[in-house]
């Protein structure tokens, strides 16, 4: 099955979207969350919730770099070195403009 070009550039736009807000706050919240585990580390309940808060942000960044960063014409998972690919490096179809 074939994909439109422009239906291929408006999917790996959403895509580049995520990732973009994904890693940017990997950028700014990563650090917050660690520093308010080990500030909270042993209050209990408080600690709980920070570390159930802390494995669901997470679970989530591993979820879009490992299963939405993908190609949407051949499904082929991009490398983590190349953060914003022009075209597939294995389909090699255009991906943006």
């Amino acid at each position: 099955m074939r994909i439109s070009q422009e239906k291929i550039f408006q999917r790996y736009a959403f895509i580049r979207s995520i990732s973009f807000i994904t890693y940017f706050s990997v950028i700014l919240f990563l650090p917050l969350v660690g520093i308010t585990m080990y500030l909270f580390w042993e209050k209990g309940f408080i600690g709980q919730i920070i570390m159930l808060v802390g494995s669901i942000y997470l679970g989530f960044v591993l979820f879009v770099i490992f299963i939405l960063r993908r190609c949407p014409n051949c499904l082929s998972q991009f490398s983590n070195y190349v953060i914003d690919p022009k075209n597939c490096p294995y389909c090699g179809v255009q991906l943006r403009k």
